[in-house]
């Protein structure tokens, strides 16, 4: 899907390349893993504060949350955006700290010299039929869970007022996919790209499915951040996974249009068609440009797992991320 790999971490320092680090380097490279993780860390205690802060500013200024009569929550329109948006302000705020660190120019981020419109396109499409394949095995692990004797706990409130519609598709369409490519596919891959570009692609789409804190979105975050990664990294640049981010976004309320008797009809025939629309996209890709993920030597190998593992911030972010995904499943009362 593009040309090659070789320019995407302009300026980052490469490792010697003997096949077992020394003492110094493997240093180096669990510094890269635990300032990774520090900076994940880190942007989830920024949003918690962010959260917190700005709702109890919210309520203290008399936007209360309250249940309709058929106990649907209702929330102002000021609060949903404020509390959604803080996760954007987190990710600002570690993106000023950690940054410069990283090594990190906004600029490099949204280089456009081996972008292209169709290619914007293929990437979007194939990420919407990946996203809906997730969908379909969801349901089937819904089903399950629920037999088991377990539901998710998603915590998300659905729009109900214009207002909430329109704030909805603000912090959905427009905030998440700007500034969540540029942390998770600007600053955590590239940073995870110093030591092997194949790693970063990997880890940092499993990253981002891991924040999203239940085991269904984890599925989704991971299977797609590494379309969103891959063509990040083989056109330079994040416009490809921020297209593709919002494409992804804004193709959910579609679902939202469906109400009623053919609910259920309706959307397993949007469903059943964005997957046949994926699968052509990334049949093309692979005729016209083939599908060629970045080298992961013995060199890398000795530097990838075995000095993660070393990494103390990173089993911290991993614990946290695991605890977080499990504990969403709740006993059916």
């Amino acid at each position: 899907m593009m040309n090659n790999f070789n320019n995407y971490s302009r300026g980052v320092t490469y490792y010697d390349r003997t096949l077992y680090p020394t003492p110094n380097e493997k240093k180096s490279i669990r510094r890269v893993f635990s300032n990774t993780a520090w900076a994940l860390l880190a942007n989830e205690v920024l949003i918690m504060i962010f959260y917190y802060a700005l709702s109890i500013f919210l309520y203290a200024a008399g936007f209360e949350t309250y249940y309709d009569s058929e106990g649907a929550l209702i929330q102002s329109a000021p609060v949903i955006f404020l509390s959604c948006t803080s996760v954007t302000f987190a990710m600002i705020c570690t993106t000023l700290i950690f940054g410069s660190g990283f090594h990190f120019k906004l600029t490099d981020l949204f280089d456009t010299e081996q972008v292209t419109v169709k290619k914007l396109l293929l990437t979007a499409l194939v990420a919407l039929g990946a996203a809906n394949v997730v969908y379909v095995i969801n349901m089937f692990m819904s089903a399950a869970v629920y037999d088991l004797g377990f539901e998710l706990d998603y915590s998300v409130t659905d729009p109900v007022t214009k207002a909430d519609w329109a704030v909805e598709i603000i912090t959905s369409v427009v905030l998440a996919p700007v500034f969540e490519e540029i942390f998770y596919r600007g600053i955590i891959m590239r940073s995870l790209s110093r030591v092997s570009k194949r790693f970063a692609i990997i880890a940092s789409s499993v990253i981002f499915g891991l924040i999203h804190g239940n085991i269904y979105q984890f599925m989704l975050g991971s299977l797609v951040g590494i379309v969103f990664a891959y063509a990040d990294m083989k056109m330079n640049s994040i416009i490809p996974s921020i297209v593709a981010h919002t494409a992804l976004n804004s193709h959910l309320y579609i679902y939202y249009a469906f109400s009623g008797k053919y609910e259920d009809f309706a959307y397993f025939i949007c469903v059943g068609i964005f997957i046949i629309i994926g699968t052509a996209a990334l049949l093309y890709v692979l005729k016209h440009y083939g599908i060629e993920f970045p080298e992961f030597t013995e060199h890398h190998k000795k530097r990838c797992l075995p000095v993660l593992v070393s990494s103390v911030p990173a089993w911290i972010f991993v614990v946290y991320g695991l605890y977080n995904m499990f504990s969403s499943f709740t006993p059916i009362e």
